[in-house]
């Protein structure tokens, strides 16, 4: 009993010790009230209204802008065909006709596959991004394009730069 008491004693002494290193610490002390301020109030917007706004304007010079920074390679525009080329779709040559294929009678699913916001300006494929019950919801590089979720076609609900969509909806300084 006297072994556990005395480690319980010990245990409550570096309690003690830390409770008053806390009490005697300036840090404790050393927060400042903090300053109200008052803002604007927050906007809000549908979707069809933030798509209606007009995207903003780039400068004239922008493709120049952005070309500066591509380094050139050399030029292979005007290389002759390699001599003994054999002017063939497929390697090796393929021998006699293609079989006819057996016609399938199970039914058929249809299958969709589609890379996700492509188009210019170049993005990346990207099949990653949010499901919803009836959108496939993409947003990657600058782009942020819905799919609907059945055909995998682009339906128009959202297809914008994110600068637009967000510029549309910030509180103003």
């Amino acid at each position: 009993m006297t072994y556990i008491n005395g480690i319980f004693k010990k245990h409550i002494q570096h309690l003690m010790l830390v409770m008053l290193a806390l009490l005697f610490s300036h840090e404790l002390f050393a927060q400042e009230r903090g300053i109200p301020i008052h803002v604007n109030r927050g906007i809000q917007k549908t979707t069809a209204e933030i798509m209606a706004t007009p995207p903003p304007q780039r400068p004239a010079n922008f493709e120049q802008i952005r070309d500066s920074w591509e380094p050139e390679g050399p030029d292979r525009e005007h290389l002759p065909q390699a001599p003994g080329a054999i002017d063939a779709p497929q390697w090796p040559l393929s021998k006699g006709p293609a079989p006819n294929p057996v016609p399938l009678l199970s039914p058929q699913t249809l299958g969709i596959q589609f890379d996700g916001a492509t188009g210019p300006p170049p993005y990346p494929p990207d099949t990653d991004g949010a499901v919803g019950l009836t959108q496939f919801f993409v947003f990657i590089n600058g782009r942020m394009r819905t799919f609907d979720k059945t055909t995998g076609v682009a339906d128009g609900v959202i297809d914008i730069d994110p600068d637009v969509f967000f510029a549309a909806v910030e509180t103003p300084p």
